[in-house]
């Protein structure tokens, strides 16, 4: 359920605003992230899900129904393609999707990527200092400093105070997804 969190609290309306603002932020990122959106549930007043996909890595390729012939995508942005292969099958019918894979995005998913940015221990790593690792998995963040900063005290205040952009977005919804900032 959109308003509750895992451990069954209910989410007050400005903390629903603010994790729905912070998803629309990642998503609607004009193609600065990895994220390619397959569909979008933001009917209503609040984002409540979204189906993404890896849109920096190609989809997979598949075989014609038809004739059996691979099919290889066009591009990283295709969905559909239509079969006109060596072998001269050509059948309008023989469209196929790409295999893609998808994650089911939603606020518990920004929720999930806020407490683990919050929650994150500090620990040396050469030439870079004391930087945020996953409390949990150790895993390094790559998210801190400045931007950390404010994207906490928007945290805190549901975004009355302190700030974030995409890059902070993207960061909460890959620390959502897998733990860790993985394509910034």
């Amino acid at each position: 359920m959109a308003d509750t969190i895992q451990t069954g609290r209910k989410r007050t309306p400005e903390r629903i605003e603010f994790l729905s603002f912070l998803l629309s932020a990642a998503l609607d990122h004009n193609g600065y992230g990895f994220a390619g959106v397959l569909e979008w549930n933001n009917e209503g007043e609040h984002n409540e899900y979204a189906i993404i996909f890896d849109a920096q890595e190609p989809p997979s390729e598949t075989t014609c129904t038809r004739c059996q012939e691979t099919i290889r995508p066009r591009g990283i942005f295709d969905t559909w393609t239509t079969h006109n292969g060596a072998t001269g099958c050509g059948d309008p019918v023989a469209t196929h999707d790409p295999v893609r894979e998808t994650w089911r995005v939603d606020l518990d998913t920004m929720a999930k990527g806020l407490g683990i940015i919050r929650n994150a221990v500090m620990r040396e790593v050469e030439h870079d200092g004391l930087v945020p690792h996953n409390k949990d998995t150790g895993e390094r963040l790559y998210f801190g400093g400045e931007s950390r900063r404010l994207l906490m005290l928007a945290d805190r205040t549901n975004g009355e105070d302190g700030d974030y952009d995409v890059v902070s977005a993207l960061a909460v919804l890959e620390c959502g997804l897998f733990g860790r900032v993985s394509y910034g």
